[in-house]
């Protein structure tokens, strides 16, 4: 059975919210999280319009780290080096991004995660809130 966690980018503290750090998620009323903060007595609660949530996909990477939704990883495939995005499109997929040379513009296409690489050939490089590529 797949772990059912998440973790939350909060966008105007431009930071993540950990998922050992969120105590509670809120989808019906209130809609939002409590974040534990200090000694972890006290909770800080932020609305769903304040944060973006990202849901652990229940794969690891090769070095044992949890990858989520809108992770960066990278992948080599007949000697290519691939970095993409990891998100839902009819499915759990990782997005390819490239840069076409001639116009610098971004070239996408979409992979099956699970048939085309092994989750555990893939290295978690980053997500796309904190760093840019």
């Amino acid at each position: 059975m797949k772990e059912i966690k998440f973790r939350a980018w909060h966008k105007e503290e431009r930071r993540i919210i950990a998922y050992e750090d969120i105590v509670s998620l809120f989808f019906v009323g209130s809609n939002g999280i409590n974040e534990k903060i200090e000694d972890g007595s006290r909770y800080r609660f932020y609305e769903r319009n304040e944060i973006e949530l990202n849901q652990y996909i229940g794969f690891k990477d090769s070095q044992d780290k949890d990858i989520y939704e809108e992770d960066y990883v990278e992948a080599y495939r007949y000697g290519q080096r691939i970095i993409g995005l990891v998100t839902w499109d009819y499915g759990l997929c990782i997005k390819d991004i490239k840069r076409d040379q001639e116009t610098d513009e971004e070239v996408q296409f979409y992979s099956d995660g699970v048939l085309n690489f092994r989750w555990d050939e893939l290295s978690m490089i980053g997500n796309r809130y904190e760093n840019e590529l």
